[in-house]
């Protein structure tokens, strides 16, 4: 988190809106909290990762079809394993 974001104070008698503006922090950066990433997309990001480092020189069209060639299919928001 940036310094700047962490002295916006919802607390603070000056107004979230003017911080943010006299700081350059957007309002939606201010209010934006993290969410972790789902079990399954990082066992997804896992396995592209391993594919990239046993053949570096490949890129994501032939990943996708080595992907598939192992079993897994692709559908519409990403891969399913």
């Amino acid at each position: 988190m940036s310094l700047r974001r962490r002295q916006v104070r919802s607390s603070h008698p000056l107004p979230v809106r003017r911080q943010c503006e006299l700081l350059g922090v957007p309002r939606s950066t201010h209010y934006y909290r993290a969410r972790p990433a789902p079990h399954g997309d990082l066992v997804r990001m896992r396995r592209i990762d391993e594919i990239h480092l046993e053949r570096p020189f490949l890129g994501s069209r032939r990943i996708v079809d080595d992907w598939k060639r192992q079993g897994s299919r692709r559908t519409g928001s990403g891969f399913s394993a």
